[in-house]
Order: C-alpha cells, then structure tokens, then sequence
C-alpha cells in the first residue's frame, strides 16, 4: 500500500470519527430554515420545550464530511416583574356627611401613579368607591367610580381586596369617597406605579379536560394534560358567570405518572389564592415544567361557578445565532450529559443587529442512529483496538516493502 493511500484512509477514518463524536449522543434534530445572513433568531418550537433541557442545545453546521458548532445565547421572553413604586398619602382630612365618608390626601409631588392601595381597620365590609383627582385641591375631576372593595374575613375566609387600578394620572391631591352605613376606618394609603414589560407567551391547547363537582367536599375539579412536558408560568379562567363570588383554590402540578400505574399523584402546589368576580381570574407563577395539572376551588355551601374555559400559557424561548453561511444547519437536542455551551457572543450583544430575520426549523428528525446504545463500555474498546490493530498492521506492512526496497 502507498504512503498516500495510507494517509488518505486515516484521514477519512478520524474525520468521520470527528463528525460522528459532534452530533453523537442526541435524540433529536431539525433542520434551520430561511438561513440568509450572519445572525437570526429561532422561537423555539414545542418539541424543543418537550425534549430539551436547554443546556444541551446545539447549533452546528454540516458541510462535507466537516462539521462546526455555531454560537448562540439563549433568552425567555417572560414580563419583566412588574416594578412597584410605594409611598404613602398625607391624609389632609376625613369628613363624614350621613353615610358619604370622604378622604382628602395630597402627594409629596404630582407622580405618575396608577393604583392607591387603601388599608382599613375593620373588617368584613362591601363598598363602593369614587376617586377623583386635582392640582389645587378646588376643581375636582372623576378619575374612577362606583368601584368595588371588599373584605371578609371568617373560620372558612379571609380575603381583602381594596386596590384601586386606574388610568395613569399625575395630580397633587385626591379624594377618596364611601358610601357606608358604617364609617370607614381609613388607616393608611399608599401610591403605586405598577409597570413592566408584558413579554411574550404561547398558548398550550390542554388535552384530556375534565369538569367535575365533588358535592360531598363541595368542590370543583378540573384537570387536563399537556402535549408534553412543557414550561408553564399563567393559568388563566375564562368566567361565564355574572354573580359575586369569592372562593379558595390551588392549582397541581406533575410531570409523569407513577411508575407502572396510570396514577398521577399532582406532588407539586403551583399557585394558591382566591377566585373572585372583583379581580382578574389570571394566575401567575414561576415558571414550571408540568405535563399534567389539577385545579381544586372550594365552593363551600356556594354554587359552583360557571367555567368556560382554562387557558393556559408559557414563556417563548428565544436563540439569537451567529451563523457561518454554507452547508446545512441543525439544531440537535435531548441529550441530557451534555453542560451549558458558553460561547463569546453573549458579551458582544450590543453588536448584534436589531431587526433579525427569523427562522424555521423542520419536522423534528429522530436521531436512532446516534442514540448511546445500552451495550458494555467494552464492546466499544474492542472496536477501537480493532481499528487500530488494523493500522499497526498497514504500516508494518509498508515499512517492509520499504526496507525489502532499500535491502
């Protein structure tokens, strides 16, 4: 055999072990579509969220026998946490004409608020607020009206809800004013300025939904299922209900059955609050990956409320990616040795672009032929000293001819 030959087949043999050890060990691939410039970015499909852990993402490029791992950064596109400015009124004076109890207060200065959290003394109350707003403590303007609060508090209950939402609004005195037999104990105010980014979410279509009333707990029951494994951050209620109500309810979660029986235990308590007709039936959460969810409200002696709908929503994962142009280019995942990638792009993001075209990904390609194979590491050994005992013996059969030459 030639030198050359000799040099050319072991060159083919590690080349084919390089790419083989690039993309060896993941279940899964799709194919990027729409590539056509250095950087784009990739909402990342459901199959991703099911599959991945997203520490072992990987972007790589294949062309020839060649392969190359492109760099990227990872974001969620959660809403920021809304950002709460405080600080209390100056309470300038109370009045109480008959049943109608007014609050005058005054700002340090005119700030942009949008909420007035009122506290009271008591208890167990069903009031209907007016707020207005002025410079000069004169000329008053209507800034909400007939607005629902309400207290209550018992053995089964204790919820409080005396927020005040509203339009933005910069004044320098408001008043407060309640209509109340009994007179309100205002015992402080506070403004706020409630804000943040609104972020970007996908609606999961929930499977196996079930509607049950437990007339014996005297609760309601619902539970459904995911597509997979997916991440979770906003349960919320669509109500097709027009009466008050007020009522106690968690939200479970789990992400498999038990082993071997079809039983699911819901292990893990997402949220925990009060449904009520004065708030909005939205539910948020730290994000959590679940497969299979439960909600329990208790109606006590009530009737159950009447449920249209649950919709239910998780935060957008996001890849920005550098890429080098030619070949083809893959996004392989599930394979859970893998640790985080840590790529020099993320600190130069203020050079990347702003207006990114986005790309799509194919339908998702099951990687058999790459899957860890549940054999004995030493089946894996032999093989290698096969391959090598092979080249021992090509050059030692090169070197004599090679020295049959010079003899």
């Amino acid at each position: 055999m030639k030198k050359s030959s000799l040099i050319i087949f072991l060159f083919i043999l590690f080349g084919s072990l390089n790419l083989y050890g690039q993309v060896s060990g993941f279940k899964y691939r799709q194919e990027l579509l729409g590539v056509s410039s250095r950087f784009h970015s990739l909402e990342l499909p459901n199959e991703v969220l099911m599959h991945s852990s997203f520490s072992d993402l990987r972007v790589i490029r294949i062309n020839d026998s060649d392969t190359f791992e492109e760099p990227y950064f990872l974001k969620t596109l959660e809403r920021e946490v809304a950002k709460r400015t405080k600080e209390s009124f100056s309470i300038l004076n109370k009045n109480s004409k008959g049943d109608l109890h007014t609050f005058t207060l005054k700002t340090k200065d005119s700030k942009t608020i949008n909420a007035i959290q009122l506290d009271f003394e008591q208890h167990n109350f069903d009031w209907k607020v007016k707020l207005e707003g002025s410079q000069d403590n004169k000329e008053w303007f209507t800034v909400i009206k007939d607005y629902r609060i309400l207290s209550i508090k018992n053995e089964v209950t204790d919820y409080s809800f005396s927020l005040l939402n509203f339009p933005m609004s910069s004044y320098a005195f408001y008043r407060v004013s309640i209509e109340s037999v009994v007179k309100p104990e205002l015992s402080n105010v506070t403004m706020n300025l409630i804000g943040g980014l609104k972020g970007k979410y996908r609606k999961y279509e929930p499977k196996k939904y079930l509607l049950e009333y437990d007339e014996e707990k005297k609760q309601t029951i619902i539970t459904f299922e995911l597509e997979g494994v997916l991440p979770v951050s906003d349960i919320r209620f669509v109500m097709n209900d027009s009466e008050d109500y007020y009522r106690p309810f968690k939200i479970y979660s789990d992400t498999d059955t038990i082993k071997g029986k079809k039983r699911i235990l819901y292990s893990n308590v997402l949220f925990r609050g009060t449904l009520s007709s004065l708030e909005n039936p939205n539910c948020s959460f730290v994000t959590t990956k679940a497969k299979y969810f439960k909600i329990v409200i208790n109606n006590h002696n009530n009737r159950p409320i009447d449920i249209e709908e649950v919709v239910v929503t998780g935060p957008i994962k996001e890849l920005t990616i550098k890429i080098e142009l030619g070949g083809k280019h893959y996004l392989y995942y599930g394979n859970s040795l893998l640790s985080k990638p840590v790529y020099d792009l993320i600190n130069f993001r203020n050079k990347i672009p702003t207006n990114l075209s986005v790309l799509k990904v194919s339908q998702v390609e099951e990687l058999d032929v790459f899957k860890v194979e549940k054999t004995p590491l030493i089946t894996s050994v032999w093989w290698l000293w096969l391959v090598l005992g092979v080249i021992l013996v090509l050059l030692f059969l090169g070197t004599l001819k090679m020295m049959k030459k010079v003899g």
